[in-house]
């Protein structure tokens, strides 16, 4: 209710999760999905009728869906707010069977049907390939493990005014769209 949120009235809530920009799907203890916002819907590629009622575990790799059903257990036994993928990379399963990365929160919900989770899903695409391109155009400048050292790229007489090689490469990377 409005008084136990701080007078922000429940719809409003509904809304916030339905336009957020990040991608949200709610399931219950058994892993069905409960519910999605717009953003799941456009990223993954389902309408909310193809996909409210299914397994949580269609929108994780084959090769780690059973995996996946034994940590969703082991959650719902210890439940608290917990991000994922900061330490692995994780991807997701898009309809069509794309996979991509992805970084998630999980949020449980205590509801008066039972345990619900929200995984809010963040498309890690654009900055996995804008690492990659990084990584080849050092490569390609020689400046990783290259004939010129990172220690040369780095330094610059003291007082001479100049930036560093390697700020010069760095800036123009960054200037310059992928």
């Amino acid at each position: 209710d409005a008084e136990s949120s701080g007078g922000i009235p429940e719809g409003c809530y509904r809304s916030l999760l339905e336009e957020a920009p990040v991608s949200v799907v709610v399931a219950d203890e058994k892993g069905v999905i409960r519910a999605v916002n717009a953003e799941f819907a456009r990223l993954f590629g389902y309408r909310r009728d193809e996909i409210l009622g299914q397994s949580i575990e269609v929108l994780v790799p084959p090769a780690f869906r059973s995996s996946h059903a034994q940590d969703r257990a082991a959650y719902h036994d210890h439940p608290r707010v917990q991000p994922m993928g900061q330490l692995r990379d994780l991807t997701a399963v898009r309809k069509d069977g794309s996979e991509f990365h992805v970084e998630i929160g999980l949020t449980p919900i205590h509801a008066p049907g039972g345990l619900l989770v929200a995984s809010m899903i963040v498309d890690l695409t654009y900055r996995k390939r804008t690492e990659e391109e990084i990584r080849r155009r050092e490569a390609a400048l020689h400046i990783k493990d290259g004939p010129i050292s990172r220690d040369i790229a780095t330094q610059e007489p003291a007082g001479s005014g100049r930036m560093p090689v390697a700020a010069i490469l760095a800036a123009a990377l960054r200037a310059r769209p992928v």
